[in-house]
């Protein structure tokens, strides 16, 4: 139908044509269909005048041309079924390729907030050390009042009359 051959290659011209008249549909159709045409001639005592040739060729070059339509309508719908099964695949490759992207995405925004939570852990982890360590050093002061380091503050260039130096703890 489509000018190739079982191989693949191009066929001769004219075989198309062959091929749909020898298929049993087309030879018994053109048989009767002949037939009928001569019987009805003959019954009008015709024989094969110009009008029952006429007729003889209308009905073949009819019948020709309603077969190879048929032929190229049964190829129509194959390839239109190929088609649509190529449409579907592409749908379905499409949405895969969607969900995949999908996954990733949320795989990705997954690492980043367990990244975000370890660091908030081991910033609040640092942050009561260190006030862990303020409050031990402030009851510890509390307690022994002798034991904590003196406060060394720097002198006051615009105090007169205080004394200057090491102040520690008030009695």
């Amino acid at each position: 139908m489509l000018g190739l051959t079982p191989s693949g290659a191009p066929a001769a011209p004219g075989a198309q044509q062959a091929a749909l008249a020898q298929t049993p549909g087309y030879q018994f159709a053109l048989q009767q269909g002949l037939q009928s045409t001569q019987a009805s001639a003959n019954a009008m005592g015709l024989g094969l005048s110009g009008n029952t040739l006429t007729a003889l060729d209308q009905y073949s070059t009819g019948l020709a041309n309603q077969t190879y339509q048929q032929a190229v309508g049964n190829v129509e719908n194959v390839v239109g079924l190929g088609q649509a099964a190529a449409a579907g695949q592409a749908a379905n490759i499409g949405n895969a390729a969607a969900n995949i992207s999908g996954s990733l995405t949320n795989q990705g925004i997954n690492a980043a907030n367990i990244d975000i939570n370890q660091a908030a852990a081991l910033s609040k982890i640092a942050g009561g050390a260190a006030g862990q360590y303020a409050m031990y050093n402030t009851l510890k002061g509390l307690q022994n009042p002798g034991d904590v380091p003196p406060i060394n503050y720097a002198p006051n260039p615009y105090a007169t009359d205080v004394p200057t130096g090491v102040v520690g703890p008030i009695s």
